[in-house]
């Protein structure tokens, strides 16, 4: 770990997957898949992780200032891409994924690229689990927010178009 950089600690909360509950197991095969949403993780175990800090807003904050629908379809396609990898990885006859996927886990940095940054949630789920919760969930609830926070930011412009409209006449 690099004294130089900030680093964020999180205490690991209880994991919603039924088998195995092992965070350890789960934090290390994140660090092994080939994405870039995923932090430099220094330290884990059971209890705690210890990441690189990253300095961003959350996705909705993101989307409803400065988000086009273009990077929308981006943030969707990433974060489904990085799911159905996860799930390549078997064990125990069940797949690894997260349960937990929504906006606010996701971070935009100044530079535009998502992260991801909550892990706890990550485990093996029976098929059924990774379809519904896993991938299902997940995906309709960042979609939701993306479209709700470009409705809201298209609002924006009209009305602040309205206003010019009265001002100026």
């Amino acid at each position: 770990m690099n004294h130089d950089e900030k680093y964020f600690t999180k205490i690991m909360g209880g994991n919603s997957s039924p088998f195995p509950n092992d965070h350890e197991e789960a934090i290390e095969l994140l660090k092994q898949l080939d994405f870039d949403l995923i932090p430099e993780i220094y330290e884990f175990n059971d209890e705690k992780y210890t990441c690189k800090y990253i300095h961003g807003v959350p996705l909705e904050q993101y989307m409803a200032h400065r988000g086009t629908p273009e990077f929308g379809v981006h943030v969707m396609d990433t974060v489904f891409n990085f799911l159905i990898e996860c799930t390549k990885i078997e064990r125990y006859g069940r797949y690894f994924c997260a349960d937990d996927i929504h906006p606010s886990n996701l971070i935009v940095d100044g530079k535009g690229t998502l992260w991801i940054i909550d892990f706890d949630q990550f485990g093996f789920y029976e098929k059924t689990e990774v379809f519904t919760h896993c991938l299902g969930k997940s995906m309709q609830r960042i979609g939701m927010s993306i479209t709700t926070n470009l409705m809201w930011q298209k609002q924006r412009k009209l009305e602040e178009e309205i206003r010019e409209l009265k001002c100026g006449g």
